[in-house]
């Protein structure tokens, strides 16, 4: 998975690629969580993500709360069809944006 952090006047967009999962979110879960140090909306762009596993879901979420705490606000943006019908079919939908 590679990881791209750019900051666009109020947002901060983080760029997916490859596969969100146990093994490949370890080493980028800090970096993830600085973002919410930021006071800047965060878009995540999932438009090049192939895959989400459960604990790639948790890490947003947590990140949400974290960026949610700051008085900002966490968005999903590109969200392929097959990712968004797992967000829909968990109703996590309505808590990532």
């Amino acid at each position: 998975m590679e990881l791209n952090i750019a900051e666009v006047y109020d947002d901060i967009i983080v760029s997916f690629s490859g596969e969100i999962d146990m093994l490949s979110i370890k080493g980028l879960k800090d970096s993830l969580f600085n973002l919410a140090d930021y006071h800047k909306n965060v878009k995540i762009n999932f438009e090049n993500l192939d895959y989400l596993d459960s604990t790639g879901i948790g890490i947003l979420l947590t990140l949400n709360r974290m960026v949610l705490e700051n008085g900002n606000t966490l968005s999903l943006i590109n969200v392929p069809d097959k990712i968004a019908s797992i967000l829909r079919l968990s109703s996590l939908n309505s808590i990532l944006g």
